[in-house]
């Protein structure tokens, strides 16, 4: 029987496959061992929602099996925002430092570049662009007040773009290749748990993975159930990430209950983890091969600098200032931005500059008048998580 035409057929258990192939901070890559893959079916009710198998694996082998899911879902009264969630039961037949599944999208199959495929709304219909307005969370609950995380199934995880690379090649270098040419792996996924709430497990351990989602208000009616697809690892880095509608208190809470080697921050906040962990910042994570993103609508694929004055001419001995705007690119942190203002003084640098939006107000005196003419060309570069540099110029006419 073919599988794919089978997606809604419930089986008790499926299999993945493994191969046997062979710390982290803000800016280096975990490493993985890439296991294969797997289509996680999530339907609103039992009867529908299945686990797939996916062929597309290195060996054949009985690494891993996921049992039948509980299906969670719910409105909030408040926002109309609706929260599925599934959580899988998780048996591991060979040991595991830190199960994890990595979102990817499945080329021809992904709907509007995510790791979505046959979503069916409530009307019985096939959204063709809903999907990307699936937010993976933390497994979420109606609470009294708001919506809060389950904290013993907070499985949510973000990956920088060097993470996402590593995973990549890792993948693409297995015999056959784990992934088919044009599969995009995402910066999101999900961690698998042990029967005690941490991440190891022993050979025939059990425990369970939770894959959970948020749709805005605006589409609630969208996703009534679908497959979503992911890479299966066993990363050496055991994260905890601050999700939506998470904090970092509670994210660091989480990290001590775990002795997690480092916490996950998306976002432009001024927050930083505890100082008993590692912090990795992103500026935002790509949820789609688009520019989709978990924490806006649209994001930057690549780092973005801008620069305004309220003058293109300055006068000799009198201050200058320049306003420095800048954005990261999805799954990166900026880490330095470099003012040359281009009268053969010594560049101004800032560091530090990824915990903020705020633009940076700099200011420079030139001592010599330019030629009529020939303005003097300030250029701000910005260097990013990965070492990608974008820059961008401003010509300015010194006066006496």
């Amino acid at each position: 029987m073919n599988l794919k035409n089978a997606f809604w057929i419930l089986p008790l258990f499926l299999t993945i496959s493994c191969s046997q192939t062979p710390s982290i901070n803000t800016n280096a890559a975990a490493s993985s061992n890439i296991i294969g893959t797997v289509s996680l079916g999530i339907g609103s009710d039992a009867g529908s929602s299945s686990v797939h198998f996916s062929p597309r694996a290195a060996v054949a082998d009985t690494a891993v099996t996921f049992g039948t899911p509980t299906f969670v879902d719910f409105v909030y009264a408040t926002s109309g925002d609706r929260y599925l969630s599934a959580t899988f039961p998780v048996t591991a037949n060979i040991p595991f430092s830190n199960l994890t599944l990595h979102a990817y999208n499945k080329v021809g199959s992904g709907i509007g570049g995510t790791a979505i495929e046959n979503m069916i709304n409530f009307s019985g219909g096939a959204p063709t662009s809903n999907a990307q307005s699936l937010l993976p969370i933390h497994k979420t609950d109606a609470g009294i007040l708001n919506p809060t995380i389950d904290i013993t199934k907070a499985d949510f995880q973000g990956f920088t773009l060097d993470e996402i690379a590593q995973v990549t090649t890792e993948a693409n270098n297995l015999i056959p290749k784990t992934i088919a040419a044009g599969d995009t792996i995402l910066q999101y996924g999900f961690v698998a748990r042990n029967s005690t709430n941490g991440r190891v497990f022993v050979a025939g351990g059990t425990g369970t993975i939770t894959i959970a989602y948020k749709l805005p208000n605006a589409n609630v009616s969208a996703a009534y159930k679908f497959k979503a697809d992911f890479v299966i690892a066993d990363d050496t880095n055991t994260r905890v990430t601050r999700g939506l509608g998470d904090t970092t208190t509670n994210a660091n809470a989480r990290a001590t209950t775990i002795s997690a080697d480092d916490v996950y921050l998306a976002g432009a906040d001024a927050d930083v983890a505890s100082v008993a962990f590692t912090t990795t910042r992103v500026w935002n994570l790509l949820t789609s091969t688009t520019s989709v993103c978990l924490l806006s609508i649209s994001c930057d694929i690549n780092p973005v600098v801008d620069i305004s004055a309220n003058s293109t001419t300055a006068k000799v001995g009198v201050n200058y200032p320049l306003n420095v705007t800048y954005r990261a690119a999805a799954g990166t942190s900026v880490t330095d931005i470099t003012v040359d203002w281009g009268d053969g003084t010594a560049a101004d640098s800032f560091t530090g500059v990824t915990l903020t939006t705020t633009p940076i107000a700099a200011t420079h005196t030139f001592t010599v008048a330019t030629p009529a003419g020939t303005p003097n060309t300030v250029s701000v570069d910005l260097t990013d998580s990965t070492t990608t540099t974008t820059s961008t110029t401003l010509d300015v006419d010194v006066l006496p």
